[in-house]
């Protein structure tokens, strides 16, 4: 695999991320994440591109600022993507480390 496949690869996984995220209102005891943030009324979770609201605390405001972590992480893989493109997409890696792989002398 060359370096620009290897870019393509790596981002493609991300591509789940471009769509609006699922909201899921649950009770606070069914996510791990309440327990670790009791005061938390929501949560973006990247990983699964979801929102989860605890019941009783769903509003618009709160909405809104839950989509707002979601635009916020699209746009750090986005500059993400930006950075590593000459690195990778353009093979300046190759030219720096030669026929060296995976960092041996």
């Amino acid at each position: 695999m060359n370096d620009f496949e290897f870019f393509c690869k790596h981002n493609l996984k991300w591509l789940y991320i471009l769509w609006l995220p699922t909201v899921e209102v649950i009770k606070r005891n069914e996510h791990s994440d309440f327990a670790r943030y009791p005061e938390a009324w929501a949560h973006y979770d990247p990983d699964e591109n979801k929102i989860r609201i605890v019941k009783g605390c769903d509003c618009r405001l709160l909405r809104v600022h839950e989509y707002g972590h979601w635009l916020v992480y699209r746009v750090y893989l986005w500059f993400d993507a930006l950075w590593e493109f000459p690195w990778w997409g353009l093979g300046i890696r190759s030219l720096c480390l030669g026929h060296r792989k995976g960092g041996e002398a």
